[in-house]
Order: C-alpha cells, then sequence, then structure tokens
C-alpha cells in the first residue's frame, strides 16, 4: 500500500543562515506536495534554528530535529530513522533544487520501480555568481540516443566508471525507503567525506536504478561557509584515507574487489595527489607519509601500474618512490621537465623529418630530373 507521503527530504543544517531560506524554499514550492521536510538542525550557533522554526510554524510539512553537533552524515541518519515517505531525498543545506525536481524524480521511480533514481546537477559558484552544466552527473552517453529513462533500468555495471571516480556524493539521487531499510550497515559516520562510502554501497547494491536525464540540483561551492573551504586547514582532511579504507573493506567483504580492482586503484591514488596539494604546510609531511603507507598496502604489480592511466601511474611510482613531500615535489617538476624536454625533442624531429621528406619530393620530381644538366653545368663552371 502506498504511503500518504510520497518524499521524505531530510535537510541537516548547520550555520547555513546566509542560504538557508533559498534552500527551504525551494523545497517549500515544489509541484510535488506530498512531501514531508525533515530538518535536522546540527548544534547550529548562528540563526538557523529560528529560521527552521520560522518556517515550521507556516507549513505543517516541516518537521524540526535539535541536537548537539554530530556531523554531516549522523544528522542524515537521524533524519532517515524518522522518515515516513515512499522515497527519501538529501538535501544539502547551502543547495537549491528546481520546483519540479522532486515530481520528475518520483514519477521516474514509479514508471520505473527504482531502487534508486539519478539525476544531473548544476555547480554554482557563489563567488562569481556563475553555472557550470559541464559536470553534469550525466549518463545519456552510456545508452542509446532513443533511450526512454521513464521506461529504463539499469546495474552497476552498465555505469561502472560511475561508481567510484566519479561525483560521489548522496544529493544527486532518490531513494527508495524500501531499499534503505533492507540493509543496516549504510554509511553514516562522522567523517569528512562520508558520501563516498554511502555513495558506493547504494549503487552496488541497487538492483534497479533509473536515471532522470535532467539538471534538478544547483550545487553550491566557492563559498567560505562551504566544508571543502576549511577541511584542508585541518586534521579532518586525513579523513580522505579513512573513506579510502571503508570502501576497500566493502569492497572486499562484498566481492566487488576483483571486478571494481583497477577502479579502486585509480579511486585511491587520485584523490591522495589533489590533498597533498592542498592540505595545510603543517600536515604536509605527516599526509605524505601515510598516503605513501595507503599506497604501499595496495602492493600494486607491474602489470597492474601498465594498466592504470599513465597519469595515474606516474602519480603512484612519484609518491611511493618519494621519502618526503619536499622530494616528491621535486621529482614532479623534474618529470614535468623532461616532458617539457621531450616534447621539443619530438617536435625539431617531427621538423627535420618534414623538411627530408620535402627535399626528397624535391629529388624525385620530374623538374628536378630535367633540370640535372644544368646543374652539372653550372657545377663546371663554379669550379
Amino acid at each position: 500500500m502506498t504511503n500518504e507521503t510520497k518524499i521524505s527530504v531530510i535537510i541537516p543544517v548547520y550555520n547555513a543562515e546566509k542560504y538557508l531560506e533559498k534552500c527551504l524554499d525551494s523545497v517549500v514550492n515544489q509541484t510535488l506536495e506530498n512531501i514531508e521536510i525533515i530538518c535536522v538542525n546540527d548544534g547550529s550557533t548562528d540563526s538557523s534554528i529560528d529560521i527552521l522554526n520560522k518556517y515550521s510554524k507556516k507549513d505543517p510539512r516541516f518537521i524540526i530535529i535539535d541536537q548537539k553537533n554530530k556531523g554531516g552524515a549522523p544528522s542524515r541518519y537521524e533524519g532517515l530513522k524518522i522518515a515516513s515517505g515512499d522515497y527519501v531525498f538529501f538535501l544539502d543545506n547551502d543547495d537549491w533544487i528546481t520546483t519540479d525536481a522532486l515530481e520528475k524524480i518520483y514519477n521516474n521511480a514509479i514508471s520505473n520501480d527504482s531502487d534508486l533514481v539519478i539525476f544531473k546537477s548544476v555547480d554554482y559558484y557563489t563567488t562569481k555568481d556563475s553555472y557550470d552544466y559541464s559536470k553534469g552527473y550525466n549518463h545519456e552517453h552510456y545508452f542509446d540516443k532513443e533511450t526512454n529513462f521513464n521506461d529504463f533500468i539499469f546495474t552497476h555495471e552498465q555505469i561502472k566508471p560511475k561508481v567510484l571516480n566519479s561525483k560521489v556524493v548522496a544529493w544527486n539521487k532518490l531513494y527508495k525507503k524500501e531499499f534503505l531499510n533492507n540493509f543496516d550497515d549504510f554509511y553514516f559516520d562522522n567523517l569528512m567525506y562520508a558520501d563516498v562510502p554511502f555513495h558506493v554501497q547504494v549503487l552496488l547494491r541497487a538492483d534497479r536504478i533509473s536515471f532522470c536525464p535532467e539538471y534538478l540540483n544547483f550545487y553550491r561551492k566557492g563559498h567560505p561557509e562551504a566544508t571543502m573551504s576549511y577541511t584542508f586547514k585541518t586534521r579532518e582532511s586525513f579523513d580522505i584515507l579513512k573513506i579510502i579504507d571503508e570502501v576497500e573493506s566493502f569492497l572486499n567483504n562484498n566481492n566487488f574487489m576483483k571486478e571494481y580492482k583497477q577502479e579502486f586503484f585509480i579511486f585511491s591514488i587520485y584523490p591522495l595527489n589533489v590533498w597533498l596539494e592542498l592540505v595545510h604546510r603543517d600536515f604536509q609531511d605527516s599526509f605524505f607519509e601515510k598516503s605513501k603507507n595507503k599506497l604501499l598496502s595496495l602492493k600494486l604489480s607491474s602489470k597492474d601500474l601498465e594498466e592504470l592511466p599513465i597519469n595515474i601511474s606516474n602519480i603512484y611510482k612519484n609518491i611511493v618512490n618519494s621519502d618526503s613531500f619536499e622530494e616528491m615535489q621535486l621529482n614532479i617538476i623534474k618529470e614535468e621537465y623532461n616532458i617539457k624536454l621531450n616534447n621539443q625533442r619530438r617536435k625539431y624531429e617531427k621538423s627535420i623529418n618534414k623538411q627530408k621528406k620535402l627535399l626528397k619530393e624535391i629529388k624525385d620530381s620530374n623538374s628536378w630530373k630535367i633540370t640535372k644538366p644544368l646543374r652539372k653545368i653550372r657545377n663546371l663552371f663554379n669550379k
């Protein structure tokens, strides 16, 4: 029997007074009205709770949980525990959705009987007031152009590159509550980047995934209050190492590692290189050491390295073959210099070969052959 509440929207809220009303307005004004809006105030110290109370007085669909600070993922879990909707939708407190977003993904879920629906998102850069549609979670290129996505399901095998090495977030999907209830180990721990293992778990476990090919979520980036803006300045940046461990354990314990071995290597190597460049200099040496130990623990063989994309293989070698962060940077500079030198050499060789080819064409031409006697006479006079 279908629940009267079609979707439970769960919004963890922490010190979001600057952007919260835009987020809430986008939910309140949805064309799909049979929803509940569960807002979890996670120990905010600004006026966020006042804003939430103001909205809840006007709209009975609001449910407010006010708790001591636990973190974003645990707050989602608190909301999930009381959610009564047939489907669950997570929204970050500084993002917003189109007014018809919930209706479109709900209709897609119903027509496909989906465990989860994935949709596209837009990156919004606050300081530039600009929108980037290029990084949206796009699945169209995996399927035929004629695909009717309101009557089409797939599994993780058909979107394999997206499982570990794409936009690994919780907020670009609609989840069937019954599907989430079938498991008691979805990842909601209080770590930075907790979206990552949860994303991997749901994609690998879902039997019926569908896709709504529309841009429905606006993901706010580049503002001082954003989590990523301060994470690299603190030891929370080390959480990425724990996240890699969590994903590795899940893949091993659920017999997915063999299928996703190469993808997992890329998933482990690439972000550590990015983090090494971004973490605060006070933590760089320590983070380098832990990153090197993590990569060594993967025990990549020569064959594994050959099968990886060349840039990923080079990142791995730069880290494991260096004894410090500073040495790694010097090795990168040397490598970049050698690449530049080799490119110049190839360019020079190409130019020389082009000239040789042109010279050969001239010598093989009829005009060259016809003028041969004249050249001989000229050479005699030059003597």
